[in-house]
Parts: structure tokens; C-alpha cells; sequence
């Protein structure tokens, strides 16, 4: 490799590396390339369902189509370090974290929250259980702030528990694109003080899904 493209590749991930996000949002991401233009790839990030373009590659990089390649990412940039040696084994998918996340219309009191979230490619897996405490407060209304921004509109599942008649209820929750703003949804609406009963000590909520994330 000549020394000027040695210089042009160091510079690359200068440019990515000090952007003002890089501290904060600066990973080591998967793909697989889809198409080979003239000085970049589109590439299908691990656990997304679409392509990404115009994706920058460095010199010592020949591509081709399926190669499984190294990505760093910084925000919305995406630059290619290369391809994943053959036979060598992917690296496990990242662990979960911890998600205690905030809520609107719920004092929670001295209610339990047990949560986690787990971020593969653009996909977020989470889950979250709440058990009502006797401080615990009720809104109208009761919402989730997600751990990412979501790139569209969802729904996933939901389920809650009346300890005192022993009666588990089905529900949802939903969110709009680029909204990290979940709402809590029984029957007959969303989640309130009374819906889909009157909340009290020990009852329990439970939420799980996934969803895209925006680059």
C-alpha cells in the first residue's frame, strides 16, 4: 500500500474519530456487503433488515459482495475497516444492560423495576417488569421512555397482573417513528389508575419486544 493512501486512510478515521459524537455514540459494529460502487459499499448491518449506502472503505479493503466485515460507526457515520478473516469465529452479541427506564405517570414508589435492554446491529431487544409497591401512584396514561430513538412506529406485547383476583390481563404498548415515547395500552385504552383495574400492592406490569433504531 503506497504511503499517500496510507495518509488518506489515516485521515478517513481521523474525521470519524473526531466528530463531536465520537466520545458518546463511537462502536465496532457487523455487516455484510450487499453491492461494490466505485469507492464504497452498501452493507446490511447485523440484525437490520436494510442497506445502508455510500459506505466508505479503507485502501487495504478489496470488497465483495457477502464479505462480513468490521464497520465503526460514529452516530450516523459508518466507515469499513475491513473483512472478518475466513473461518474466524464473529464475536458474541453484546451483552444486556441494565434499563431502569423513566416513566410518565408512574410514582413508583417503592416499586421494583426490573429491566434490560440488548443493542445488535439497528435492532433493540428490552424487556421490563414493574411491581406496584404500597407507595407506589397510578396515573393516567402511564408511558416508558424506550433506551434509543426507534427508526418507525411500533407495538409489542405487554401483560398485567391483579394479585388480588389472581387475573393476568393482556395488553401493548406503542410508539410513533423517532419518538422514544412508549404508551401502555389494556382494554379498554391505555393504562390508567383504574384501567385495566385498580392498581395496588403487588400487582405487576411486564413489557417486551424489540424495534429498529435510528442510525
Amino acid at each position: 500500500m503506497s504511503g499517500d493512501n496510507s495518509l488518506q486512510e489515516a485521515r478517513g478515521l481521523a474525521e470519524l474519530l473526531l466528530r463531536p459524537q465520537a466520545k458518546a455514540d463511537l462502536r465496532l459494529v457487523m455487516g455484510m456487503v450487499a453491492s461494490v460502487d466505485t469507492g464504497s459499499i452498501t452493507v446490511l448491518l447485523t440484525g437490520s433488515t436494510y442497506g445502508i449506502s455510500d459506505i466508505r472503505y479503507l485502501d487495504s479493503y478489496v470488497p465483495s459482495i457477502l464479505d462480513i466485515v468490521w464497520l465503526l460507526k460514529n452516530g450516523p457515520d459508518l466507515i469499513c475497516l475491513g473483512k472478518l478473516e475466513d473461518g474466524a469465529t464473529p464475536p458474541p452479541p453484546p451483552a444486556w444492560s441494565a434499563w431502569a427506564p423513566t416513566t410518565n405517570n408512574l410514582t413508583e414508589g417503592d416499586g421494583t423495576t426490573e429491566g434490560a435492554y440488548q443493542a445488535v446491529g439497528q435492532t433493540c431487544f428490552f424487556r421490563w417488569k414493574f411491581t406496584c409497591g404500597a407507595s407506589t401512584s397510578v396515573g393516567s396514561i402511564v408511558q416508558l421512555l424506550l433506551p434509543f430513538t426507534p427508526e418507525g412506529g411500533g407495538v409489542c406485547a405487554a401483560s398485567y397482573y391483579d394479585t388480588s383476583a389472581s387475573g393476568r390481563y393482556p395488553g401493548a404498548m406503542t410508539w410513533e417513528a423517532g419518538s422514544t415515547t412508549a404508551t401502555l395500552v389494556g382494554d379498554p385504552g391505555p393504562i390508567t389508575a383504574i384501567t385495566p383495574f385498580t392498581w395496588a400492592t403487588g400487582d405487576r406490569m411486564w413489557v417486551s419486544g424489540l424495534f429498529e433504531m435510528q442510525t
